[in-house]
């Protein structure tokens, strides 16, 4: 235990300044997410609204085929992965690493604001089991991945300009290593949201109505 506290705080002093520019990132998207609903014009709030309403008043009875969502899930959080992964093999493509840390941002903070705009009290309450089971896994991979993508990105950099020494094959293994491992943590995102999630949504869904 002593050796993994020690582990993850030299993890962490090593990366302290990347993982303070990812999270301004993140939470700068999140705060203009959450802003973005009282930009809606009155029909696309409507639109939404409804669409809210008809999932709120259909979640008891909602049935899904679990393991086509599962795979889609895995997919559209693969691809958000991948580009991260992408851009941190050229520096060039470096942008686009903090896009989609902002975009995941934005997305959630547009999403959480408007249910609770929307439904008050019980949309903060469906907003917070709809959306926290699963991002305790996809947060930490999205923010961890682009930390890596960043340190891979400067390492390249400097590798270029004879500033670093190495042998860069064995840096960009480790590099697709460690992408397999948030490839893990993705999966176990996609699992929770696919079969924990809406249990305990429907179990809220019933002590509120």
């Amino acid at each position: 235990m002593r050796r993994l506290k020690k582990i993850l705080s030299q993890y962490l002093r090593e990366r302290w300044m990347s993982y303070l520019w990812v999270l301004l990132l993140y939470f700068s998207g999140y705060i203009l997410g959450a802003l973005g609903p009282g930009a809606l014009d009155a029909g696309q709030k409507q639109q939404l609204t409804l669409l809210v309403d008809h999932f709120w008043q259909n979640l008891s009875s909602l049935d899904v085929d679990r393991g086509r969502y599962f795979w889609s899930l895995v997919l559209e959080q693969g691809r958000s992965l991948f580009l991260l992964f992408l851009g941190g093999l050229f520096v060039l493509t470096l942008p686009l690493v903090w896009v989609v840390v902002f975009l995941r941002g934005f997305a959630l903070g547009f999403t959480a604001a408007f249910l609770t705009a929307e439904k008050a009290a019980a949309g903060a309450v469906l907003a917070l089991v709809a959306l926290l089971p699963q991002n305790l896994f996809f947060l930490p991979m999205y923010w961890a991945a682009a930390v890596s993508s960043q340190r891979f990105a400067l390492y390249w950099l400097k590798s270029r300009l004879g500033r670093r020494q190495g042998d860069g094959r064995d840096v960009l293994l480790a590099y697709f290593l460690v992408f397999l491992l948030y490839g893990g943590l993705l999966f176990l995102g996609a699992l929770t949201e696919t079969y924990f999630t809406p249990v305990l949504m429907k179990q809220i869904w019933r002590l509120l109505n």
